[in-house]
C-alpha cells in the first residue's frame, strides 16, 4: 500500500518525539557556548577557482578559530587569465576583502598580498607571516596553504626560527609515493622545495 506524504510524515512522527520538541529545547542547541582554541592564517590564490574562498568563508565564519590574518599568493602565470596577467596576487586580495566586507563580521583580519611573480624575496604578506608568528599568543598557529606555497616559502627564507611557532596545512603534491604533476606544487616547485627539504616546519 502506497502511503501519502501526510501519512508518512505522521507516521515518522509518531517514532521521533524529538520532532515535536519545544522551540526552547531546539535554540539550546543554537547556544552551546565555543571559544576559539586556535590562531589560523589562510594563504591562497583567491582570483583563481572558487574553492579558495568557499573554505576562507567556512574559516572566518567557525567559532572553533581566529583568522588573525589572510595572505594572497599569484596564479601560475601559465593558467592566468589577461586580465589578471601580472597582478593575480592583488585581485586576489581585493577579493577577499569583499568576502570579509559581505561577511559583516566584527572580527577584520589583516589582508596581505604576496609576489605577483612568484619569487621567494619578501612580501607584505611574508612579513605578516613573520608577525603573526613570532608574536606571543597562548594558541597554537596553524597556516593553511591552498595553493603555491610562495608566501610560506618567503616568510621562511626571511625568519626560518617561524618553522618551530607553527604547523603548516597545505593541499599540494601528487598521490603518495608515486607524485605526479599538481598544480599547487607545480606552480612555485622552488617554494616546494624550500619548505618540505629545507625547513624543519611541521607540515
Amino acid at each position: 500500500m502506497m502511503l501519502s506524504r501526510r501519512h508518512l510524515l505522521v507516521s515518522v512522527g509518531i517514532g521521533m518525539p524529538w520532532l515535536h520538541a519545544s522551540p526552547s529545547f531546539a535554540r539550546s542547541f543554537k547556544t552551546i557556548p565555543q571559544k576559539p582554541s586556535a590562531r589560523v592564517v589562510v594563504d591562497n590564490d583567491f582570483a583563481g577557482d572558487p574553492d579558495g574562498l568557499v573554505a576562507l568563508t567556512h574559516q572566518l565564519l567557525s567559532p572553533k578559530t581566529i583568522v588573525p590574518l589572510i595572505t594572497s599568493s599569484a596564479l601560475n602565470p601559465k593558467f592566468v587569465e589577461t586580465h589578471l596577467a601580472g597582478r593575480s596576487a592583488s585581485a586576489g586580495q581585493d577579493i577577499a576583502r569583499e568576502l570579509i566586507r559581505r561577511l559583516a563580521k566584527r572580527a577584520n583580519p589583516l589582508v596581505e598580498v604576496g609576489a605577483e611573480t612568484l619569487t621567494l624575496e619578501p612580501t607584505a604578506a611574508a612579513h605578516a607571516i613573520v608577525a603573526e608568528a613570532m608574536r606571543d599568543d597562548p594558541m597554537p598557529l596553524f597556516v593553511t596553504c591552498g595553493g603555491p606555497l610562495t608566501n610560506v616559502a618567503a616568510a621562511l627564507k626571511l625568519e626560518p626560527a617561524i618553522a618551530n611557532r607553527m604547523t603548516l596545512i597545505w593541499i599540494g603534491g601528487g598521490a603518495y609515493p608515486t607524485g605526479d604533476w599538481e598544480y599547487n606544487l607545480a606552480t612555485d616547485a622552488a617554494a616546494a622545495r624550500l619548505v618540505i627539504e629545507q625547513s624543519a616546519v611541521a607540515l
